[in-house]
């Protein structure tokens, strides 16, 4: 869980680093970014999916990997709307 988190503020360092090296077309590095994220998501999903089947959907490992995805949709939700808005 503390490893997601750790991932997404790196993702959004990034994207703010982006942001400051592409001056003309910042909405093109973050369209990137929620393609990134959007594989992240199935990646996280899949993982879940299966870990159901040999640890149960109740386990702590998969409960996590539901958070994770959870999480990843709303970052992803928050770097499409700032490609939108920018």
């Amino acid at each position: 869980m503390k490893k997601d988190k750790q991932e997404q503020d790196e993702i959004r360092n990034a994207v703010e680093d982006a942001l400051k090296q592409v001056s003309g077309r910042p909405e093109a590095a973050l369209g990137e970014f929620v393609e990134l994220q959007e594989r992240r998501i199935e990646r996280l999903k899949a993982t879940e999916e299966y870990l159901k089947t040999t640890l149960g959907e109740d386990h702590p490992e998969v409960l996590a990997l539901g958070v994770a995805a959870e999480e990843a949709e709303k970052l992803k939700d928050e770097l499409r709307t700032r490609a939108e808005v920018d």
